[in-house]
């Protein structure tokens, strides 16, 4: 469709990640409640970028991720 890729770097490394989300995360457990927690909206359309780029995979052509 002619649409650009988009790459994006993240200036945390992959152990930073892990001990922000787990700080984050014991906050919840503890009673905050931070706005740095995904919600289930958050989570389904993660999950629907997942499907697409499965489906991409499979049939090695861009794919529409549907919400």
């Amino acid at each position: 469709d002619g649409v650009p890729a988009r790459e994006f770097q993240s200036l945390q490394t992959r152990e930073e990640m892990f001990l922000v989300q787990a700080r984050a995360w014991c906050a919840a457990v503890g009673g905050s409640t931070g706005s740095g927690l995904a919600t289930a909206e958050d989570g389904i359309r993660a999950l629907a970028v997942c499907d697409a780029a499965r489906l991409s995979s499979q049939t090695r052509q861009e794919e529409k991720v549907l919400y």
